[in-house]
């Protein structure tokens, strides 16, 4: 009988165990990829700045241009 009950008690320490690592992996997992949506986003929103940047510098000088330009005179 004691034999019997001290493997029961093993047999559910280590389910216990087992159970616990699962759960670790899983939690690593979701770390992991919580990680990569973030570099992703910071991907997406450095090449989303890049681009406006891009924008930015081609609109500028023709606002300015236009800007500068005085309207013909009718006198």
């Amino acid at each position: 009988k004691f034999c019997h009950r001290k493997r029961e008690e093993i047999n559910e320490f280590l389910e216990l165990q087992e159970k616990e690592r699962v759960v670790n992996m899983a939690r690593e997992r979701n770390r992991e990829e919580k990680i990569r949506q973030g570099q992703q986003l910071v991907q997406k929103t450095s090449s989303s700045s890049d681009t406006q940047n891009a924008i930015s510098t081609e609109i500028n000088p023709i606002i300015k241009i236009t800007h500068n330009h005085k309207p013909p005179d009718y006198n």
